[in-house]
């Protein structure tokens, strides 16, 4: 963690914020210090987003137990520290991939979430994930809205592969409205 900091009124404007305790430090320890954040990598807390503000009383008495967006990532973060170092290297390659797809626009950002989500669920004995445990992982996409055309367009490239329920109506085979299971054919 980094040392507490305090604004120093001297200092050149893209140094305005010393750590207190530099100052206790004796001179030759604060020129290797210096000299290791110049070829270092930035103190954790310039790459962090700011800490969130707290939740209104009301906000809280009416969602009890609910988790704000903001307060989510910072659980998250805290996880990630408490996870095991195979993980915390593997949450580093899935958000490298992650922001990648979401500079590709949002239909590859949902794809890659939806294709992410397939990938780390168990099959079942036939080799098939049902479309409602899929809806309970990726619930903030819904399903009319966001998951049905992603997958359509994941069968389209051959990722997935979508079990239909039987029909009558040669129109729901088309548009693939009944969607039960998801067969994963890439992993992401």
């Amino acid at each position: 963690m980094d040392p507490p900091r305090v604004f120093d009124e001297n200092a050149p404007p893209e140094s305005s914020v010393v750590p207190v305790a530099s100052r206790r430090q004796p001179w030759w320890a604060r020129f290797f210090a210096t000299l290791a954040d110049a070829f270092g990598s930035p103190p954790l807390w310039k790459r962090l987003p700011p800490i969130p503000p707290p939740r209104s009383p009301e906000a809280t008495r009416v969602s009890a137990g609910a988790v704000g967006h903001d307060e989510h990532g910072e659980y998250m973060l805290f996880a990630l520290l408490r996870a095991p170092s195979v993980y915390q290297r593997a949450a580093v390659h899935v958000a490298y991939r992650a922001l990648d797809a979401r500079r590709r626009g949002d239909d590859a950002y949902a794809e890659f979430i939806v294709q992410f989500t397939l990938s780390r669920m168990r099959p079942d004995r036939d080799g098939r994930i049902s479309m409602q445990r899929l809806q309970d992982s990726l619930c903030h996409l819904g399903h009319a809205g966001g998951i049905a055309p992603v997958l359509r367009r994941l069968e389209d490239q051959g990722i997935v592969e979508l079990v239909l329920k039987d029909s009558d109506d040669p129109m729901a085979a088309i548009l693939r409205l009944d969607i039960t299971h998801v067969v994963l054919r890439v992993r992401a």
